[in-house]
């Protein structure tokens, strides 16, 4: 039978590493099935067309960056290579003064990045509070996406050349003050995940979370060996935030069906299996998830995809 879409859900369950747990609310019945494959095939699945998102790392590669650098950009230009067209890329070392940003579709900057990052340190130290700025000038600019992702890796402290505009006095600092109010209208109506990536255990990584609302912030603390798991698993948050925003709008437009009749033709047990105590009597996959529809539109779309 079609089910007609009253929510949709996603998060992880133990049941592996990789798995998705999903919520299909019929009129009167929920059914949960389980995803047992990568969560990279899930994207696959749906084929829905993900929506363009905002991306800004910026990179310490001030003196102090000296032993570690070489590793944290090999490990940068890594992720760049995992960016598609539809993201929407601002790169930038800094230093005391942020280098000119490499700007462009993830692909396309990605295909230079290797030339564009410094190949060794810059002098100066670290003016974090510039480098956010001009991170947070690009997600304000006319054409910026609904979802962003901000990066800030860096091993250090605030410290400021003598013409930053940036004290270190985060409380009373006008132009501190002014930079809490404009990423935090920022994250008022954009969807804005933020990740510091410290590396040593002493930097001001805290200063995120007195800019941006602390709820949007995770920090992540570590040696330069690890940064590029860490950048390779905070690639999953925004691919799901894009992924529930692409099905919030097919329920919306009516475009989306989930069948949960077994297809006889199939043969091998499908990905999709009954995963609680209310879908054990279905042994049936969606097949087709998404197929042109007028039964399912959803004003409303209840979808939440958490790890």
């Amino acid at each position: 039978m079609a089910a007609q879409l009253l929510g949709l859900g996603f998060r992880r369950t133990p049941l592996a590493a990789s798995a998705v747990l999903l919520v299909v609310a019929t009129a009167g019945t929920e059914w949960n099935l389980c995803w047992a494959g990568p969560a990279s095939d899930l994207y696959k699945r749906f084929r829905v067309a993900l929506p363009s998102a905002d991306v800004v790392i910026l990179l310490d590669a001030s003196g102090s960056m000296e032993s570690k650098y070489g590793i944290v950009r090999q490990a940068t230009i890594e992720f760049t290579r995992t960016l598609s067209q539809t993201e929407h890329l601002h790169l930038r070392a800094f230093a005391g003064v942020p280098t000119v940003a490499s700007e462009g579709s993830g692909d396309r900057v990605a295909a230079e990045v290797d030339q564009y990052l410094p190949a060794g340190v810059l002098p100066g130290g670290s003016d974090l509070a510039l480098a956010i700025e001009k991170g947070l000038d690009f997600l304000e600019r006319p054409d910026s996406s609904q979802l962003a992702a901000f990066f800030l890796l860096t091993d250090g402290v605030h410290e400021p050349p003598s013409g930053s505009p940036y004290s270190c006095d985060f409380e009373r600092d006008p132009d501190w003050l002014a930079l809490r109010r404009r990423a935090r209208s920022l994250c008022e109506h954009r969807r804005v995940l933020v990740y510091g990536l410290g590396l040593r255990q002493q930097t001001d990584l805290g200063l995120l979370r007195r800019v941006f609302p602390a709820r949007y912030v995770e920090l992540i603390v570590g040696g330069p060996s690890i940064m590029g798991d860490v950048l390779a698993g905070m690639r999953e948050p925004l691919r799901r935030d894009q992924l529930r925003e692409a099905l919030e709008k097919e329920l919306r437009s009516g475009r989306v069906e989930v069948s949960l009749t077994p297809d006889p033709i199939s043969g091998p047990a499908p990905e999709w299996m009954p995963c609680s105590r209310s879908a054990m009597s279905i042994p049936a996959s969606p097949s087709g998830s998404r197929r042109s529809t007028s039964s399912a539109i959803v004003k409303e779309p209840r979808i939440s995809i958490a790890p």
